[in-house]
């Protein structure tokens, strides 16, 4: 309890992330702070233009106190948006453009925001008609990287490091996404414990998370409050792992940040040398497999390897486990360290009692990341974010994790699993019961329970739906996906006459595994050398016998990370094709026809 969790650090107290930003490009002005492929932005250039849409905005009604979503894609503008709402005193709500319509409008109305940032006048117009009465501001692309012209501040705004810095919507178990409300001193305190747990400074960081991602926290201001400068892939060229290597070859990359399974893929198909530039790469989002540190030893023996664990609502991270020669043969799961600067870890029973070592319980997380609680839900923040008297700096509010874990002999953490039914699926956190309770609202669906897949290895983890009665599957995938984020999408639905039930009436969940969907079926044969190249390449990747030439990659259990061992498979055999071209034509027969067509051409 003590010794452990000694971890007072200062950090700039009142401040709001905003301020120490500027006061950075007060300093080193000419320094070059974003990069994408459409040019550079300097520090001194990003502030102008956050001041020209900050401008905007407050015409639209920002101001503390007040939220602004912004869906724009990755790029420079989307950074310039963010640091822009910050300059109003507003907390910025990050949403992907790409949602569906009926829960960006449900966003919209939790966060009662008072405008909207997106990328071009129809997007605006879009907008408008999905929330009348919002206003709309379209920043388009030339605004972060080729518009001139800067509005000076306006008068002062009285700010406060207790005000909200930006709102990030998780997925929730009530059938609803929960937004998670992150103040200033939140995020000045976890930015100033990457200062405190890696001393070296961020020259440049390739951001590689969604911006709607809060990992991607970790870089933006990270690297923006230290002078750094931020490489931003190309809309969906962050699944390339051959671009990704020549952007860390060509803007000599320093620090990123990336799922373990993105990050071995890179390490296995970087050309040599080209990660030579990098000095610390961390690893987070899902579990470390423990291959990964002897292969990062391997190829990228300078750069410093380190494993992070922190909920949303402990403002990204709150342990570290640093990752070096040997990790691999130390056991089944790599640890996630201990804790960071300013907080404190617990492993509590469920009487709220540290557990010894070695014994799991429930890890609690206190300190000054601790988020200020949900948004408009005032019964789930009590439930979440508990009051005990265990903390030994002051902290005495947790928050309550539902990760499973227990103390190392030497203070690290060994994360086990989970209490409730929330899963991870390629680093993004899902509901299981939200899943569910939409499937539920049907109203041809008597019941419905989604899990794992009991066939799917852990590094391929998939989300089986099984609903009753016997209905239209296709019907379903498409009710879901007017309701759902894409990655909340089941891979497999299976509808039955009645849900095995046992003695009681209550759903045998387990006894659900035998009707789990075997991924493949009959295959139609592939009809050239392309064709065939690419339907061995998609079975060894998705581990099934055959592939057809017009089975679905998705509906075979793809995901976006798989997809990036085929595009990487693809190019070691002579075929190159681009992340997207894989996700608008997911079958062996269309994506080779593409092929062909750009070899013709």
């Amino acid at each position: 309890v003590r010794r452990w969790n000694g971890t007072p650090q200062p950090y700039p107290q009142g401040e709001t992330v905003d301020e120490l930003i500027s006061a950075v490009a007060g300093e080193h002005g000419h320094r070059t702070a974003l990069v994408d492929h459409a040019g550079s932005v300097s520090y001194r250039e990003l502030i102008e233009r956050a001041e020209v849409l900050a401008a905007r905005l407050r015409a639209g009604g920002a101001r503390p106190g007040t939220r602004v979503a912004i869906a724009l894609e990755r790029g420079s503008a989307m950074v310039v948006a963010i640091v822009g709402v910050l300059r109003t005193g507003a907390a910025y709500v990050p949403v992907d453009p790409r949602l569906p319509a009926a829960r960006l409008q449900w966003i919209l109305s939790d966060t009662e925001a008072v405008a909207m940032v997106v990328a071009e006048p129809a997007a605006a117009q879009q907008m408008r008609d999905l929330a009348p009465g919002l206003s709309i501001v379209a920043v388009a692309a030339e605004d972060a990287s080729g518009a001139k012209g800067a509005a000076a501040p306006s008068g002062a705004v009285e700010r406060s490091s207790e005000d909200l810095a930006y709102v990030m919507y998780t997925s929730g178990s009530t059938g609803r996404p929960k937004g998670v409300a992150v103040t200033h001193r939140n995020l000045v305190s976890s930015t100033w414990a990457r200062r405190d747990a890696y001393p070296d400074r961020v020259d440049s960081f390739l951001l590689l998370s969604p911006f709607f991602f809060d990992s991607s926290v970790a870089g933006i201001f990270a690297t923006l409050t230290d002078g750094g400068t931020i490489v931003l892939p190309e809309p969906d060229m962050e699944k390339d792992v051959v671009h990704l290597a020549s952007l860390v070859a060509d803007h000599r990359v320093t620090h990123t940040l990336a799922l373990p399974t993105l990050y071995e893929l890179l390490l296995e198909n970087a050309p040599a040398g080209a990660l030579d530039s990098l000095r610390l790469v961390m690893v987070a989002g899902e579990p470390c497999p423990p291959s990964l540190p002897a292969l990062h030893e391997e190829r990228v023996p300078n750069a410093r390897l380190v494993n992070e664990y922190g909920p949303t609502e402990a403002t990204v991270w709150c342990t570290m486990h640093p990752l070096g020669k040997g990790v691999a043969a130390a056991g089944p799961r790599v640890p996630i360290g201990k804790p960071i600067a300013n907080s404190e870890v617990f492993v509590l029973d469920t009487r709220g009692r540290p557990a010894p070592v070695g014994v799991p319980g429930e890890l609690h997380v206190a300190g000054d990341g601790v988020a200020r609680g949900y948004l408009n839900d005032e019964t789930l923040t009590a439930d979440r974010f508990v009051e005990r008297s265990m903390p030994v700096a002051g902290w005495r509010r947790m928050y309550r994790t539902g990760d499973v874990a227990r103390f190392l002999p030497d203070g690290s953490l060994d994360l086990i699993g989970r209490l409730d039914d929330q899963v991870k699926v390629r680093g993004q956190r899902i509901e299981l019961g939200e899943i569910e309770s939409v499937l539920r609202k049907h109203p041809l669906v008597g019941e419905a329970v989604v899990k794992l897949d009991p066939q799917a290895p852990p590094a391929r983890t998939r989300v089986v739906a099984f609903v009753e009665p016997a209905i239209d599957e296709q019907g379903l995938v498409g009710y879901l996906t007017d309701r759902l984020p894409a990655a909340m999408i089941p891979a497999s639905i299976v509808t039955m006459g009645q849900l095995p039930r046992g003695p009681t009436g209550k759903i045998d969940r387990l006894g659900l595994e035998d009707f789990a969907p075997a991924p493949g079926g009959a295959a139609v044969a592939p009809h050239d050398d392309v064709e065939r190249t690419l339907a061995e390449i998609w079975a060894g990747v998705l581990g099934v016998a055959t592939v057809g030439v017009h089975d679905n990659f998705f509906d075979l259990g793809g995901d976006s990370i798989l997809s990036i061992r085929i595009i990487a498979r693809a190019h070691q055999a002579g075929i190159a094709i681009r992340p997207r071209q894989l996700f608008d034509h997911p079958t062996v027969a269309g994506l080779a026809a593409v092929v062909r067509d750009a070899s013709a051409s």
